[in-house]
C-alpha cells in the first residue's frame, strides 16, 4: 500500500503515465479498506458512537432516526414501493423500517464489505431487506428509474466531494419519476475548515444549504425543502424530486 500511496503522490516511475482511472481505483479500495476495518473492530461502535452498548439501544437509535427521516421528507411511501438506503452499514435503519413497513422493497447498500456480510447476518430473518456493496462511486447494480424513495444518514459527510457528485447523478438516474430522495448533511455557518485530503473517508465534510442546493439542481433534481439546523453547526436534512 506504501508503495501505492508513493505512485499516486508523483514519487513513483510511472506516476507521469499513471491514468486517472488507477488514481480513482486506489482511493475506492482504501475508502473500503478502512470501512472494512472498522467493521471487523466494531461495526456498532463505529455506526452509532453513543449507542452502540446493546443491540436494543443500537435498534432504539435506529429507530429514533428513521422516524426522523421520514417525517422530514414528508414522504407518503406507498405499499410495494421500492427503498434504498445508501451507507446502510449493519442495517440499523433498515430492521426497524422493515418491521413498520413489510409491505416495502427495501434495499442497502454500502461500500464496506464486512459491513455487508454482518448486516445479511444480523437481519436474515427479514426476507424484504436485500444487501449489495458498491464501489462508493456508482449505484450500477440497479436499473435506471428503479427506486421510489432513497436516503441516506451520517453517510454523505464522510464522502470525498467530487464522489458525492457521482453518487448524486447515480441516484437521480436510478431514481423514478417524482420519487424522492432526502438525506442529511453536517452543516457549519461559515464552513472555513480545512478541506480533509481525497484519501480520508471519516473527517467530516461540512455544506451550506446554497452548496448542497447547488449540487442537487446540476444533479437535475427539484429542491424541495432544506431545514436548517437551529444552532450554528448541526444537521441540514435535504428532500429533492425527480
Amino acid at each position: 500500500m506504501r508503495f501505492m500511496d508513493r505512485v499516486l503522490r508523483g514519487q513513483g516511475l510511472c506516476s507521469k503515465v499513471l491514468p486517472l482511472t488507477l488514481r480513482e481505483w486506489w482511493n475506492l479500495y482504501r475508502m473500503r479498506s478502512y470501512w472494512n476495518s472498522c467493521a471487523q473492530e466494531n461495526a456498532r461502535k463505529h455506526i452509532a458512537i453513543d449507542d452502540w452498548e446493546s443491540e436494543e439501544t443500537f435498534h432504539q437509535s435506529g429507530l429514533r432516526d428513521i422516524t426522523r427521516i421520514l417525517e422530514g421528507s414528508g414522504a407518503s411511501i406507498a405499499a410495494g414501493s421500492r427503498v434504498l438506503e445508501i451507507g446502510c452499514g449493519i442495517g440499523r435503519l433498515l430492521k426497524p423500517l422493515a418491521l413498520e413497513r413489510r409491505d416495502l422493497e427495501i434495499h442497502g447498500v454500502d461500500v464496506s464489505t464486512e459491513m455487508i456480510v454482518q448486516g445479511k447476518e444480523r437481519l436474515s430473518d427479514f426476507p424484504n431487506i436485500y444487501f449489495s456493496q458498491v464501489n462508493g462511486k456508482d449505484l450500477a447494480l440497479f436499473g435506471d428509474d428503479f427506486f421510489d424513495f432513497i436516503f441516506s444518514y451520517v453517510t454523505f459527510q464522510h464522502i470525498p466531494r467530487d464522489y458525492l457528485r457521482d453518487i448524486f447523478k447515480e441516484v437521480h438516474r436510478v431514481l423514478k419519476q417524482k420519487g424522492i430522495f432526502t438525506f442529511q448533511m453536517q452543516y457549519r455557518e461559515d464552513n472555513t475548515s480545512e478541506e480533509p485530503p481525497e484519501n480520508d473517508y471519516r473527517t467530516i465534510r461540512y455544506y451550506t444549504p446554497e452548496m448542497l442546493h447547488n449540487m442537487c439542481t446540476r444533479s437535475g433534481f427539484t429542491v424541495q425543502n432544506i431545514q436548517k439546523p437551529q444552532k450554528r453547526e448541526g444537521y441540514l436534512y435535504v428532500t429533492v424530486t425527480k
